[in-house]
């Protein structure tokens, strides 16, 4: 149940739901296409649409749950259906974003938007002590940021990850991560304000391939802990 089907003329694509939201990447990127998925890679597809899927793209084009074309799926009855905008609209409706309460899905297809291969990413992490700083220009900068960026405010430490010093790991900080969906040259321009509030600790902001932005997220969040 981990195929995956791209019709990059439609744009859209066939999933089967033991597909993990990296392959699916991987797949649709070979076409510069994407749909929206969570903001991991290692989160199933089935799992995440079904509790709506937010993502890097959800400014732009929703969530993954919006980018839903239709749903197969075999109801409590035994039968075997397809939910759509065009059948078992109730069905439908419910499905994206209600769980996993309605039946066991086979397959979903969804739309595809054109994405990457590059994007311009933003991943700046300032010291938390500058943290009402940072979230007043956050709260001011996007009542007018353009739809193509998707933005998010982080309190608490610098990852120790792979391209940040080591000797940051672990300081307290408050961090703006963000995706842009454009292109990466006009990205660069439109995160420049929030890469400039204050002296920064780390930041890893720049142009990165959307495959690659879902892997470091998976990084950001490690096993074995929990999260709400």
């Amino acid at each position: 149940m981990d195929e995956i089907d791209v019709d990059p003329d439609a744009r859209t694509v066939h999933v089967e739901p033991g597909v993990r939201a990296g392959e699916l990447h991987e797949a649709t990127q070979q076409f510069g296409l994407a749909t929206p998925t969570g903001s991991a890679d290692d989160i199933g597809v089935a799992s995440s649409t079904l509790g709506g899927a937010i993502g890097w793209l959800r400014r732009k084009h929703g969530l993954g749950a919006d980018a839903l074309r239709s749903v197969e799926i075999v109801t409590a009855d035994g039968e075997r259906r397809t939910a759509s905008p065009e059948r078992n609209q109730d069905l439908f409706w419910a499905l994206r974003g209600g769980g996993g309460n309605f039946g066991v899905v086979t397959a979903f297809e969804f739309d595809l938007y054109e994405i990457g291969p590059g994007v311009m990413t933003l991943g700046t992490f300032y010291p938390a002590n500058h943290a009402e700083d940072v979230l007043k220009s956050h709260r001011k900068f996007v009542a007018d940021e353009p739809d193509e960026l998707t933005t998010l405010v982080l309190y608490g430490h610098v990852p120790p990850l792979p391209p940040i010093p080591e000797a940051a790991h672990g300081t307290p900080a408050v961090g703006i991560l963000g995706c842009y969906a454009g292109s990466v040259e006009e990205g660069e321009d439109v995160v420049a304000p929030l890469r400039e509030i204050a002296e920064q600790i780390v930041d890893l902001s720049g142009s990165m391939p959307y495959v690659a932005l879902h892997e470091l997220d998976s990084a950001l969040f490690l096993e074995g802990r929990n999260y709400c």
